[in-house]
């Protein structure tokens, strides 16, 4: 199968963006369950080129413009004519945006990371939506001829090395709460920096881009807690700051996907989610995480305090979190289910019926993954 992948927006390093780039990679692999030739189509001075020619993806780069331009769509239509891919994925609705009904015959599935506009994803024939939650969104407020495939989220089980907090200069005796990074436009980090104001001894390690660093050291300084919050720059691994700390915040309101809850489980790090969907999604309340309201600093600080002063339920949540990451988002059966989909939508029927996980229906039927 020849896989065409078209991402029109920068790397920002948000959720989405990091599923493509784990797709990309664990299709290039030897053992992968499908022969696929992929390339992909990508922003000029886009970061992900780098690593995407490294695992021998082609990769070609347009100027992509607010809006796509006749330049960008006549490149595109010469890429799509020299490369014949089977299928094309459109990776956000700027790239959906470019195909006007058809890419000259080459089915085109959309892969929508949130909860935008339905009309943006117009020029697809198929949708690929990685949680249950989007799946019923644009169930309600998508094309009737549109089909919908909900295929599972999954990060590979790397082992992360990390450095010891002395040599981060953190407090050895003080517990540390870890907040995943967040797109510039979401305030959930504020909760947790004034949840502190009531968690006297608890310290902060977020990563941020400059102009919400300085934001955030603001809102410390003002607030009463600068000694205690760290922000490390976009260089930092949010995998690496995980390993040192005592739990994970994932307090994006914004947050439709939740991939840092799968990364804290794959870790062994106990999570408390604080209002965005994805998490919601994800977690299961009091038995692999804690969920707590959007912008709610008090129930926020109630339940960081409850995990850091309970060591039983730190490690009850911290092993059930790993629980449900080898049964639901481990590569492997994951990688699976999106080959069978990819091959499915690309009108590749494998040796057997698409349904691998026997949940009836045939290659004709919608693919309903629930994990």
């Amino acid at each position: 199968m020849r896989l065409l992948h078209v991402v029109a927006r920068r790397s920002r390093g948000e959720g989405l963006e990091r599923l493509f780039a784990e797709l990309a990679a664990a299709l290039a692999q030897p053992d992968s369950p499908a022969d696929v030739v992929q390339r992909a189509v990508l922003p000029i001075a886009d970061r992900r080129a780098a690593a995407l020619t490294a695992a021998d993806i082609g990769v070609m780069q347009l100027p992509f413009g607010r809006w796509p331009g006749f330049g960008d769509r006549r490149a595109l239509g010469w890429e799509i004519e020299r490369f014949e891919p089977d299928a094309i994925l459109a990776w956000d609705p700027r790239a959906a945006r470019i195909f006007s009904g058809e890419a000259r015959g080459v089915p085109i599935a959309g892969v929508p990371g949130d909860y935008g506009a339905a009309e943006d994803w117009d020029a697809c024939d198929d949708l690929l939506l990685p949680t249950v939650d989007l799946d019923a969104y644009f169930a309600e407020r998508g094309r009737l001829t549109v089909h919908r495939h909900q295929v599972p989220l999954f990060l590979p089980d790397t082992p992360t090395e990390a450095p010891t907090r002395a040599d981060l200069e953190f407090d050895e005796d003080a517990p540390l709460v870890f907040v995943p990074p967040l797109p510039s436009s979401d305030r959930g980090i504020d909760t947790v920096v004034r949840a502190l104001t009531r968690l006297p001894d608890v310290e902060v390690a977020t990563i941020a881009r400059r102009r919400r660093r300085k934001a955030l050291r603001r809102l410390a300084r003002d607030t009463g807690v600068e000694a205690r919050v760290r922000v490390f720059d976009g260089s930092a691994a949010p995998g690496r700051l995980m390993r040192l700390a005592d739990l994970v915040a994932v307090a994006g309101a914004e947050d439709s996907l939740g991939l840092a809850v799968i990364e804290a489980w794959q870790l062994g790090c106990p999570v408390v989610g604080a209002g965005g969907l994805g998490p919601a999604a994800l977690i299961r309340h009091e038995r692999d995480g804690l969920l707590t309201a959007s912008n709610d600093s008090v129930g926020l600080a109630r339940g960081i305090g409850r995990v850091l002063e309970d060591p039983l339920l730190r490690d009850r949540l911290a092993a059930a979190g790993r629980k449900a990451y080898e049964a639901n988002h481990m590569p492997g059966r994951a990688i699976g289910v999106w080959c069978a989909t990819l091959r499915s939508i690309a009108g590749q029927r494998p040796p057997e019926a698409i349904d691998p996980l026997g949940l009836g229906g045939g290659a004709e039927s919608r693919t309903d993954i629930t994990v």
